[in-house]
């Protein structure tokens, strides 16, 4: 009875693809995953996935994911039909593209950050969620780009006193790229808010998100009773031929004391991220790392939960924070670096290495009354390492007008905790094919 069911569905999204090249000019794409990573959690991942892109008029389009996934995270009630799979919608937004201008409406995936591995405000692997991004590219010498993200919503967008499962959590973000030669350089705003579904006074405002938020809670007649979480940052990279250079930086919280006044300073909390790529004719060599401060994307007082993450502990089954993290993937008090390389043939390679502290985004202050002052990196020591080699194949091959891929890993994490080594066998492959 449950293969049946199972086959059922899967017939569905075979029809649904049929149909769809039917009526309309549609790129169909199916994927098929399996990945057996125990670094986080004692279970498998494996999934499969239709995708149609279809095109509507000239530019504008609307793009559609759905599938069926074990991971291990959330239930929905239907595993048992399923054989221990639920359902799972990555796509569905209208978008718009042109030489100037792109804009994407509608559930999508969000990358903001300059890092491949570690962006520090948004990163695609925490999953998709319904908003509004836009590029706006009026010159050769400045590009626009604005993220309105609704990460939770909620019929009534309330916090209760004990934060409840049921408010509203969203962040919007802007960024601006300044362009000369083979240099860009630019700035981040972004605000992070709860009790909302949407803020039209940041979402219409031409102000930076920190100056309307000051205006609203600090200034005027009604001095509103807001809890929001203001971010900015400045990023720089350099790209002459086959070498990139980049740096990022992300600026959660700092005072002026810690110039002026350092004994008298408050905490500052920040994350970077900085990396270089060189390519050549057959091989690409990168490597990039990201540092985080403690208590950055942490919430101050435990009754307002907008640590900066998809869910919060007291509302989730087995928290686990690379799960969790909207931006930097290893959260609070650590750092990590990468190193890969790939040959225009298929093979490649990387090693990671992690250092944790503690990591509370759930607990003000670690649990204390206050903070440290200053800027603390590894608050309470290195608590957790983590060593990852991976070794894979990946290929593209085009039969007819079919573009398939394959993409295999083997690999191995060490992890160290109290000085006690655990090793973990990793194991993943993909498979696509893209019908154009």
């Amino acid at each position: 009875m449950k293969l049946n069911n199972l086959k059922k569905y899967f017939f569905f999204l075979i029809m649904l693809s049929i149909f769809s090249i039917s009526i309309f000019s549609v790129n169909v794409k199916f994927e098929t995953a399996y990945l057996n990573n125990q670094i986080h959690r004692d279970d498998y991942v494996d999934k499969i996935g239709l995708e149609l892109d279809i095109q509507l008029f000239s530019n504008i389009g609307y793009k559609l994911g759905c599938g069926f996934i074990h991971d291990g995270q959330r239930l929905s009630g239907w595993e048992d039909e399923l054989l221990g799979h639920r359902w799972y919608n990555s796509s569905g937004y209208f978008y718009h593209e042109s030489d100037k201008l792109s804009i994407k409406l509608g559930l999508q995936e969000f990358s903001i950050g300059l890092g491949d591995e570690y962006p520090l405000f948004f990163r695609e692997e925490v999953g998709s969620f319904n908003g509004l991004s836009l590029k706006w590219s009026p010159t050769d010498y400045f590009t626009l780009r604005n993220s309105l993200i609704l990460v939770r919503f909620a019929p009534y967008g309330v916090v209760g006193a004990e934060g409840d499962a049921g408010f509203s959590k969203s962040l919007y973000h802007r960024s601006y790229t300044f362009k000369y030669s083979d240099l860009r350089f630019g700035f981040h705003d972004s605000i992070f808010f709860i009790d909302r579904n949407f803020d039209p006074w940041y979402a219409f405002s031409l102000l930076p998100y920190t100056a309307v938020q000051e205006i609203r809670h600090m200034s005027g007649p009604e001095k509103e009773e807001i809890n929001d979480n203001a971010m900015i940052g400045a990023f720089i990279s350099y790209e002459p031929g086959k070498l990139r250079l980049y740096t990022d930086l992300l600026i959660d919280d700092i005072n002026a004391n810690v110039i002026f006044d350092p004994s008298n300073q408050t905490v500052t909390k920040l994350a970077a991220n900085a990396g270089i790529d060189y390519h050549t004719d057959s091989l690409t060599l990168s490597l990039e790392g990201a540092i985080s401060t403690a208590y950055v994307f942490a919430r101050t007082k435990s009754s307002l939960p907008y640590e900066y993450s998809k869910g919060e502990k007291e509302n989730v089954d087995n928290y686990i924070i690379e799960e969790n993290m909207l931006g930097y993937k290893y959260g609070e008090n650590s750092s990590s670096f990468i190193l890969k390389l790939e040959h225009s043939f298929g093979f490649y390679g990387s090693y990671e290495n992690v250092l944790i502290g503690t990591r509370e985004p759930w607990n003000p202050w670690h649990g204390e009354s206050t903070y440290e002052q200053g800027m603390n990196f590894f608050l309470g020591g290195v608590s957790e390492t983590r060593n990852i080699l991976k070794i894979g194949f990946k290929k593209n091959l085009t039969l007819f007008s079919i573009l398939s891929k394959i993409d295999t890993f083997f690999g191995i994490c060490i992890k160290n905790i109290n000085n006690e080594n655990t090793y973990l066998p990793l194991l993943g492959i993909l498979i696509s094919l893209d019908w154009k």
